[in-house]
């Protein structure tokens, strides 16, 4: 595609809506990002830095749908992703990029369009990811991304483990209230873009983000701001590239479905078992207080490729 114009405006929408390739539209979003930023510099004024921006936050949301529905389409004809993380490697996409790009493809179109017509109607307002996510319609569309949070007794557990919680990096001010982390991650603030020191929950909010939270853990336990953890995620994902590295640590494949609470405080009705990651020095410990939730369970030997 040639160099991104303003006069190019509609015509780099239509190059977005008929976009067969996560290629083509990281390119187009690329592309746009880096003449936001020069107009920026430059300063060409708001107005054709946010004519950017919103060219920018379209190819976003569009890469954002092709990474929900797990397929890249080559030539018209889907393939099947298998590997998430061989394929945002192979296209130059970061995992926080893949969460944040899905969020934008689960706002309302609605809310959307109402996003980027409020900015065009300021004078002083800057259209930008975090503006949209931000805003209280912005609320994801799909089913699973309603909140749904931990019951009491698998807290409890958690912090018989770990002897309190330093740190929920994906929670809320209600979900708070039973698991009385010192410190949580909400809406508000990113949990993704900071650091996690200390004693970890981690129960990865809905709506594809397990993958993200789930990698984000395990680069800081093993590199030092996370001391210990417990990670809750959906045992359906074992054949998941983002669960892979999870097999190193000790798990806790429930014995039954837990019944997750919603904000309303109704049971989730879960149509799938979980499983408990331990990060720590006292497995043992973990197994303790665990094995009443389901096996307990260490890899023994790898899988052998082949």
């Amino acid at each position: 595609m040639a160099e991104l114009q303003l006069v190019e405006f509609d015509r780099a929408r239509l190059a977005i809506e008929a976009a067969t390739s996560i290629d083509e539209v990281k390119e187009i979003r690329d592309q746009a990002e880096a003449l936001r930023l020069y107009m920026r510099q430059s300063q060409q004024g708001l107005e054709m830095q946010n004519q950017c921006a919103e060219i920018k936050l379209r190819a976003e949301r569009r890469a954002g749908e092709m990474l929900a529905d797990g397929l890249q389409h080559q030539g018209g004809r889907p393939k099947p992703l298998h590997d998430e993380r061989v394929l945002l490697r192979d296209h130059q996409i970061s995992e926080i990029q893949s969460h944040r790009w899905q969020q934008v493809a689960q706002v309302p179109e609605e809310a959307f369009d109402a996003y980027i017509a409020a900015t065009r109607d300021s004078d002083t307002a800057e259209l930008t990811t975090a503006g949209l996510l931000r805003r209280p319609d912005a609320a994801l569309r799909s089913s699973e991304a309603v909140e749904w949070y931990t019951p009491p007794q698998y807290i409890a557990a958690v912090r018989e483990v770990l002897g309190g919680i330093d740190l929920d990096p994906a929670s809320s001010l209600q979900a708070n209230k039973v698991v009385k982390a010192k410190q949580f991650c909400g809406k508000d603030s990113d949990g993704l873009t900071c650091d996690w020191p200390g004693r970890v929950f981690l129960n990865p909010p809905y709506g594809g983000a397990s993958a993200a939270f789930a990698t984000k853990l395990v680069q800081q336990y093993e590199a030092g701001p996370t001391s210990a953890a417990i990670l809750l995620v959906n045992a359906n994902s074992t054949d998941a590239g983002w669960f892979q590295p999870l097999w190193a640590y000790t798990l806790c494949f429930t014995n039954h479905r837990i019944d997750f609470v919603s904000p309303a405080g109704e049971g989730s009705g879960s149509t799938h078992g979980s499983a408990f990651v331990y990060f720590g020095e006292d497995a043992s410990i973990f197994g303790q207080v665990f094995r009443r939730f389901g096996p307990i369970v260490q890899v023994i030997m790898e899988a052998k490729d082949g």
